[in-house]
């Protein structure tokens, strides 16, 4: 059975996903993106960065997700099995290497990651929570981080 925390970033990600498809490329973005969501429950991209980690690192992106209940960070890259990067080989020049597009959504209820890939555009792969490296510590430190200091906040008042 799928759980909520999935089917919710499954959603999110087909929304931000119809917003792509305007994009010539929409597996090459030049940039990272956070999305957060609207009170009618639309997809909206607030920020932008030619580099994910600055973006996550970023502080109108802390502000971001300081102020929001889920925010989605949306990359493209390359993909390529764990087996081709094991002995230190680049995603992109691993010969199984696949076009990807990586939506990372955090919110209370967890981390969820969509994947698509460019030459499979309408079957996605969700990673619920298992995510892990650079990227994934820095998506979790944004998350921490902000909802320390929204604590911090409401406790100030």
């Amino acid at each position: 059975m799928e759980s909520t925390l999935a089917k919710n970033a499954k959603l999110n990600e087909s929304k931000i996903d119809h917003v792509l498809q305007d994009y010539p490329d929409p597996f090459k973005l030049k940039f990272a993106s956070i999305w957060t969501q609207t009170s009618t429950g639309a997809m909206v991209c607030r920020a932008n960065n030619l580099d994910v980690y600055d973006l996550l690192e970023d502080e109108w992106s802390r502000q971001i997700a300081k102020e929001a209940e889920l925010f989605t960070i949306v990359t493209c890259g390359w993909g390529a099995p764990v087996e081709e990067t094991d002995d230190g080989t680049p995603p992109s020049e691993a010969k199984g290497r696949r076009r990807v597009r990586l939506a990372v959504q955090v919110s209370e209820d967890g981390v969820c990651s969509i994947l698509r890939f460019k030459d499979t555009p309408n079957e996605i792969v969700v990673d619920e929570g298992k995510a892990r490296g650079s990227l994934a510590d820095a998506v979790n430190r944004l998350w921490n981080d902000s909802k320390k200091r929204k604590r911090n906040k409401k406790g100030k008042k």
